[in-house]
């Protein structure tokens, strides 16, 4: 009689796994970040790309991930921005919206920008080294900068502890 489950076939013991390739979060802080092509390419004449597009164009250059792209990956990139940019237009149709949504989160995927995308490629983002710099952010900002605002749910108590220990 044997004991225990049966093994999967193909299955993989956690020692016999691929190690995860460690992604340096700093690597890219300061790269130069490729310019959009001119929005009127991709979403017609006339047309500019909308500040969050942007936005999302630098974060992903800013981004670990992005030392993993070579130069070719920039055009399946331009079509991400471009979904991106059809979701937000209140202009479109709510179907279209989605649609461009969907084609959007897809390409996130296929470029490593989600954690479940990473995971699957055996990419992972340095936690401590994150949070450290994180936390000399927050210690070097000046004091003025923090706020205390209502959070929904809060208690009124917690923010009256908050604001006499911070006070």
């Amino acid at each position: 009689m044997t004991r225990g489950r049966k093994a999967k076939v193909g299955g993989l013991r956690p020692d016999q796994r691929k190690p995860s390739k460690q992604l340096d979060p700093k690597k890219n802080e300061h790269n130069e970040i490729p310019e959009l092509p001119p929005a009127d390419q991709f979403l017609g004449v006339g047309r500019t790309w909308p500040e969050p597009v942007k936005a999302w164009w630098r974060d992903i250059f800013r981004s670990p991930m992005s030392s993993e792209w070579v130069s070719s990956d920039v055009h399946g990139l331009y079509n991400a921005a471009r979904f991106l940019a059809e979701a937000i237009n209140p202009n479109n149709k709510i179907s279209e919206r989605l649609k461009c949504s969907q084609a959007w989160e897809k390409s996130l995927v296929s470029f490593g920008l989600t954690p479940t995308a990473r995971e699957g490629l055996r990419w992972q983002i340095s936690q401590g080294e994150m949070a450290e710099r994180r936390t000399r952010e927050l210690r070097s900002a000046p004091t003025s900068t923090v706020t205390t605002e209502r959070v929904p749910g809060s208690s009124d108590q917690i923010l009256t502890l908050y604001s006499q220990i911070h006070g």
